[in-house]
């Protein structure tokens, strides 16, 4: 079955729209973000201060986020604390607008919002395994991957735009579209199945997810096959970017590579929509994972800036093929009331080492060189498919309309693992 056989329930849509709208808004306001920074405070050290407090908002929030999406109901949820994610951007465009926001304000609103946005992003996601069955997952992430590249594309410019118009535009914008997330969200008629009792032991409440995914080995390797995929692509990203400012290239030609990651992205989403129904997901992913080493692999060939949009275009357009391979059998293999805590779990451990790219990117392009920073990375992503191809439980992985038969021992082990942690 193909994207157009494989009709999707009416929630979803209402999911989705509102989901669009939103990511929308976001691409716009984090592009404004840096811009707002530096405008108000006139300093990129004071700017960076408040992407830091973003960045700790989101991290905290990560863990206590799954909690509260298993726990409570996922839809109101994201009304309540998205109606107040919609205040807080308002509080923040009125202040801008009438020249009264500072530093302080813009950390102090930057990390409440990212706390809040954490939160209604992981129920946002859990949702999803109460609206679509098991065979619509893979539909529903390949339309997911392509809305997200189509945003990214043109999230830069209008919020470019918006910010000369006025600098609180972009904040007024992402209010308004959190408000609409809200609106659609409100008429999703699917919301809950059975939440688990809550646990007075609040420590077990939060570490529950974690458990789950280090104990349970399928999901602990994709985890870490995400966490080098993360890792090296990050690095590899990093590296290329830093040499091309040392060579002097154009600011636009630069910006052209971010542009080359959401192209490549949206050319895949529809090739993605058409292969996860036809080609056995564990080979999906085996072969997703052979573009996207070759597309980095072939970076360490040239400098030149047009050679480097190409690779990342190619080595991009894997990605709708392997993230909807892969998020769709989490959402296969995990039972709606651990979701959040699970979902929450694999995206902390799957970025955990991510911090060390940037890291490893300067030294190795210090010590190394481009085209060693490159080829050491591109090994990382050797490891991950050697990974993924030695590992029994993931090249196996059937079509989505098998995906519930593969994923039952997974899903009694997960319930048996978190009955053991309960325990405790």
């Amino acid at each position: 079955m193909g994207i157009l056989k494989n009709k999707m329930p009416k929630d979803y849509y209402l999911w989705f729209t509102g989901g669009t709208v939103f990511s929308l808004g976001s691409s716009i306001e984090q592009t404004a973000v840096p811009l707002v920074a530096f405008a108000v405070t006139q300093s990129t050290k004071t700017a960076g201060v408040i992407s830091m407090a973003v960045s700790i908002g989101c991290l905290i929030a990560m863990i206590p986020s799954g909690v509260v999406a298993d726990y409570y109901d996922r839809r109101k949820t994201i009304m309540v604390l998205g109606a107040l994610d919609a205040i807080i951007a308002f509080i923040l465009a009125a202040l801008i607008y009438t020249e009264k926001a500072n530093l302080i304000w813009l950390v102090v609103l930057g990390f409440i919002a990212a706390v809040i946005g954490t939160v209604v992003g992981v129920a946002n996601n859990a949702l999803l395994k109460n609206i679509v069955s098991t065979e619509q997952f893979p539909t529903a992430m390949s339309l997911n991957e392509g809305r997200s590249a189509a945003v990214s594309i043109i999230g830069g410019p209008i919020g470019g735009a918006l910010f000369a118009l006025s600098h609180a535009l972009p904040s007024a914008v992402y209010s308004f579209s959190a408000l609409i997330r809200v609106f659609t969200t409100k008429f999703i008629k699917r919301s809950e199945g059975t939440a688990p009792r809550i646990d007075n032991n609040h420590i077990k409440m939060l570490t529950a997810g974690l458990h789950i995914v280090v104990k349970e080995p399928f999901l602990r390797s994709l985890t870490i096959i995400a966490a080098l995929l993360n890792f090296a692509g990050g690095a590899i990203f990093l590296a290329v970017i830093l040499d091309l400012q040392q060579r002097h290239t154009p600011p636009a030609l630069i910006g052209a590579i971010f542009t080359a990651i959401s192209v490549g992205a949206l050319v895949g989403a529809p090739l993605a929509g058409f292969l996860l129904h036809r080609v056995p997901t564990g080979k999906l992913i085996v072969l997703g994972f052979i573009v996207e080493a070759i597309g980095m692999a072939l970076l360490a060939v040239s400098s030149n800036v047009f050679w480097v949009v190409g690779c990342i275009a190619v080595a991009c357009i894997a990605l709708p093929c392997i993230n909807g391979s892969v998020e769709g059998i989490l959402m296969a293999s995990v039972p709606s009331e651990f979701q959040g805590r699970v979902g929450s779990a694999v995206s902390f451990v799957a970025l955990a080492i991510a911090p060390l790219a940037p890291l490893a990117a300067g030294f190795l392009l210090a010590g190394c060189g481009r085209e060693w920073t490159i080829l050491i990375n591109s090994f990382v992503f050797v490891i991950a498919l050697a990974l993924a191809v030695g590992m029994r439980a993931v090249r196996s992985i059937p079509l989505p309309e098998k995906w519930d038969e593969h994923a039952s021992s997974i899903r009694e082990h997960c319930e048996a693992l978190s009955g053991n942690s309960s325990a405790r």
